[in-house]
């Protein structure tokens, strides 16, 4: 009997969108459980609301949330002016007060999250691929699919997951723009950087690898290299100011609605208080070291034992590329630490290049092994991917 195997160009596609699809079906199943203090900002629904009723996020989140929610209302304005042209505002209006129907809402809100923080599947893939091939960015795909914390965090309306799967993308252009010497693709990955920070004010650090890659590229002279640095920042503003103009537009209430998150984080808030520093930096490595895969402690421990020899691997053959994504997650990392303040789901942002380096450390690793281990590769791969989800 001869078994037909996929083809090796459909087979990536296949593992990057099994896994997706996979992560957002476990997510939708939990999707109206557990309470998020943080959602209630995003969530306060007028009908006839464009803008934010605070700003200590970025609008992007409310403007993922409330896309969806006015998309849902939408629907159910068409049904209410089918049934009666006279009255159909007057039921939205009621239907949208309704203490169940702002639940649903809620649930619509919280699916469309999810599914685009898991996005940054895609962009995971990406960067890997680029750099070491199709096998082992399925690996390391899988591995972020399967992040028991990640797909945690992904179901809440929160900025977190998804600024991650929006700087995973920038870096990604990043790394290909380098890759390929092109200028023109660090403007697209300007556009992503801005939509970044629109999602949460301290993606702010991406414009260092994006400026870095740019003085990385050739220039007719060295005031042209900072010129294009300059207006690549101003592309990356512009987009924030185009997602969030209620910045410009309400300058007293976002000043007066960011200063309280700005105090909290600077003096402490409660039981996440916490020295700044290495204290700080002591807990998150210890929360990444234990937590980040899978409820298994023992299993994490190994993973990042391969996470490190993973950056490692990556610093040794692809320096350059490691020192921009390295340069921004140390920026991005030094900035949280420097704070009061330990909320876990600000440390969403490393948890893709975990992945990224994770797969880099099981994937050098396997190469070490003797031939007939390699064939164990894509069991083993499976078997940590399935313990991930216990």
């Amino acid at each position: 009997m001869n078994i037909r195997l996929p083809s090796p160009r459909r087979l990536p596609i296949a593992v990057t969108a099994g896994g997706f699809c996979l992560s957002v079906f476990i997510g939708i199943i939990g999707i109206d459980f557990g309470y998020h203090w943080d959602e209630c900002a995003v969530l306060r629904y007028e009908i006839n609301a464009w803008l934010p009723l605070e700003y200590g996020y970025p609008s992007m989140t409310y403007n993922i949330s409330h896309l969806a929610i006015a998309s849902h209302l939408a629907r159910k304005a068409i049904e209410f002016r089918i049934e009666d042209t006279a009255t159909w505002r007057e039921k939205l209006r009621r239907y949208s007060d309704d203490v169940r129907n702002r639940e649903r809402m809620k649930l619509i809100a919280r699916g469309t999250c999810l599914v685009v923080s898991q996005l940054a599947v895609v962009a995971v893939f990406l960067i890997v691929d680029g750099a070491f091939g199709w096998w082992e960015a399925c690996l390391a795909c899988l591995l972020l699919s399967f992040s028991n914390e990640f797909l945690y965090h992904s179901r809440w309306v929160v900025p977190d997951t998804l600024m991650a799967f929006w700087a995973t993308s920038a870096l990604a252009a990043i790394l290909l723009a380098l890759r390929r010497g092109s200028v023109a693709i660090l403007y697209g990955a300007a556009v992503l950087a801005g939509l970044a920070i629109a999602t949460k004010y301290t993606a702010i650090f991406l414009l260092c690898p994006l400026c870095a890659c740019c003085l990385l590229l050739p220039h007719a002279t060295r005031m042209q290299g900072l010129l294009r640095c300059a207006m690549l920042s101003a592309a990356a503003g512009a987009v924030f100011f185009l997602v969030c103009p209620g910045i410009i537009l309400e300058q007293e209430k976002f000043w007066r609605t960011l200063a309280p998150v700005v105090s909290d984080y600077s003096t402490g808030l409660g039981g996440y208080s916490v020295p700044p520093g290495l204290p700080h930096l002591a807990r998150s490595l210890l929360y990444l070291s234990t937590q980040w895969f899978s409820r298994s402690m023992e299993l994490n421990l190994v993973l990042s034992a391969f996470c490190v020899w993973g950056i490692a691997s990556w610093v040794r053959t692809r320096g350059r590329e490691a020192a921009l994504v390295l340069l921004c997650l140390a920026l991005y990392t030094g900035f949280i630490i420097s704070h009061r303040v330990m909320l876990v789901r600000n440390l969403m942002l490393l948890f893709p290049f975990l992945a990224v380096f994770t797969a880099r450390g099981l994937a050098s690793a396997g190469s070490m092994a003797p031939p007939r281990s390699s064939l164990l590769r894509p069991s083993c791969s499976a078997h940590f991917s399935a313990r991930g989800m216990k």
